[in-house]
This record gives C-alpha cells, structure tokens and sequence, in this order.
C-alpha cells in the first residue's frame, strides 16, 4: 500500500497565550521526533476565548503515514480534530487489516471506559462524602450518570 497523505488539525486550549502558541509547536516537534512523517507545519496565533481566560490554537501538519493502521494509531493518541486524507483515494483492505484495526480501537475505547468508569466513581464518593458532612459541592449541577450504585460508596470503609 502506498503512503497515506493527510492534513491533520491539532487544536490547544490554556492560558497564557504565549504558552498555548508555544506548547502546540513543542507537540508538534514531539510528533517528529517520535518518528511520524511531516512534510509540512502551519501555526495559527492564538485567539482569546469570548469572556474566558483561555486562548485557543491550532495547527495543520501536512503528514504521511505509512499505513492506515499507522494513521489510526495516531489519531488515537493524539485526538486531532480535523483530518483530510489527501492520497490515496481508495483503500484496500484485507479482513486481518480490519481485524487489528478494529481491536486497536477496542482496545483503546476499552481503557478510556475504565478511567472514565474511575473518575465518575471517585467523584460520586466525593460528592457524598460532602453531603455526609454538610458542604456544597464545588462542583457545577449536572448528571454524569451514575456508573455505581449507593451499595458500591458504602463499601468504601474510608468514608
């Protein structure tokens, strides 16, 4: 298979300006140095965030991947926000391909489920170790679901 050509946008959110401008072009550099092909880096200056103390930035890397797995490998690690596959304009794949594809997607949604599964749990105890003890919670009113019943916080002797 032939490489994969694409643009890829990247896109930071922090504050000060000069550090978000400055963090997107060291993530950039990280890229390359980790061993992915760019042929070509554009940076955008960073814009403030209407009523925040946040800037946003982004950047397009013109990129070759040496396969589609490759190409996928990446976007799981680094979230890109846009992507355009430039070449080729066909893929073909065979069903082994797929298979790997697929289970690396697995695997990677796996993960994110555990640690989403995680951090919901460990906020519901803190949200009721606050309630224990008569304090508002800092944290906005919004439902994120309840991953664990009341039977699970109770389990927990450090509350």
């Amino acid at each position: 298979m032939d490489k994969v050509h694409v643009i890829i946008t990247l896109e930071m959110l922090g504050r000060p300006k000069d550090y978000v401008e400055q963090t997107i072009k060291e993530l950039a550099d990280s890229i390359e140095k980790e061993g992915f092909e760019i042929k070509d880096k554009k940076f955008f200056d960073a814009k403030q965030v209407e009523e925040k103390n946040l800037y946003t930035t982004f950047s397009e890397l013109e990129m070759y991947f040496k396969d589609i797995s490759q190409l996928i490998q990446f976007v799981l690690k680094y979230l890109p926000s846009h992507i355009e596959v430039i070449e080729p304009e066909h893929i073909n794949l065979k069903n082994s391909d797929i298979n790997h594809l697929v289970g690396e997607l697995a695997i990677m949604m796996h993960r994110y489920d555990d640690v989403t599964k995680g951090l919901l749990y460990e906020r519901n105890a803190l949200l009721e170790l606050l309630k224990k003890h008569n304090i508002k919670s800092p944290f906005p009113e919004r439902d994120l679901g309840q991953v664990f019943d009341d039977k699970d916080l109770e389990k927990d002797k450090n509350i």
